[in-house]
């Protein structure tokens, strides 16, 4: 369970939605990118499937962004257990992108287009970045770009299990561990 979800009259569900695939797919396909990008962000952000835009090394150019599919989002959400959503926050900064806190209320509105009733909560980047990496949140919304021009910084960090005595999984706010993706990114860094 999580103190951010609940179910649609307030009340604490017994079982964390979000640890369910289909939930997360649902949640992917009720954003609209291409939205994001060319609206709010005035044309200068660019919807990526890999974990950095095109260009930089070792980006797979066959991985394209989830589509925006909100029909097919309510379809998984009903599959999952929940035709009449839940209740979630979305919490993330403010004050660290100029888009930041336009970003968080227009997920939050499409997600409510879906059945999820999303309450976006824009903290400073002071206090949202601390308490993200305490895991005090269930969802979130953060900017990354990699530093060394390549994607192993970024899954190395991102995605890897933590593993602070070999520099892994160090900002792994979601708790994914996958040994053969371990395996994988510490070979291709080898």
């Amino acid at each position: 369970s999580s103190p951010w979800i609940t179910d649609r009259q307030g009340v604490q569900l017994s079982t964390n939605p979000l640890k369910d695939p289909r939930v997360r797919r649902a949640i992917s396909l009720a954003i609209d990118r291409d939205f994001i990008a060319e609206r709010l962000m005035a044309g200068q952000g660019l919807p990526v499937g890999d974990v950095a835009r095109p260009g930089v090394f070792g980006v797979n150019p066959a991985l394209s962004p989830t589509p925006y599919d909100p029909a097919t989002a309510r379809l998984l959400l009903a599959e999952a257990g929940y035709p009449d959503g839940f209740c979630i926050v979305l919490h993330g900064s403010r004050d660290r992108s100029f888009h930041g806190a336009t970003t968080l209320r227009a997920i939050g509105l499409m997600l409510n287009a879906v059945g999820i009733l999303c309450k976006p909560e824009a903290l400073p980047a002071a206090e949202f970045y601390p308490r993200a990496a305490k895991g005090e949140f269930s969802f979130g919304l953060s900017g990354w770009g990699s530093v060394t021009g390549e994607t192993s910084y970024s899954l190395r960090l991102l995605l890897c299990t933590p593993d602070a005595a070999n520099g892994f999984g160090g900002v792994n706010r979601g708790g994914y561990s996958n040994a053969c993706f371990d395996a994988l990114v510490h070979a291709a860094v080898t």
